[in-house]
């Protein structure tokens, strides 16, 4: 496996794709979907390890998106309520 992360500028298109697709969800269904994009983004990552990181980095919050591995902190925008 190797270790990489993506750009600040595809971070970004990743943040608002995901901002617009659960803006369009009804609020009933944000968590089921946010559910179900978690397992498959952990599927492709193939590494157990790396994905309970994650879950653990994305728990304590703090508004950076920060490696399950070194690497820089990359800020997240503000959402955007469309």
């Amino acid at each position: 496996m190797t270790d990489t992360t993506l750009p600040f500028a595809d971070l970004e298109r990743v943040y608002e794709r995901l901002a617009e697709t659960l803006d369009a969800l009804p609020e009933d269904q944000e968590r089921l979907f946010l559910a179900q994009l978690a397992l498959a983004l952990a599927h492709r990552v193939g590494d157990v390890e790396r994905v309970m990181a994650a879950i653990e980095e994305a728990r304590r919050g703090g508004g950076d998106v920060r490696p399950a591995l070194p690497g820089p902190a990359v800020p997240l925008p503000p959402r955007r309520h469309v």
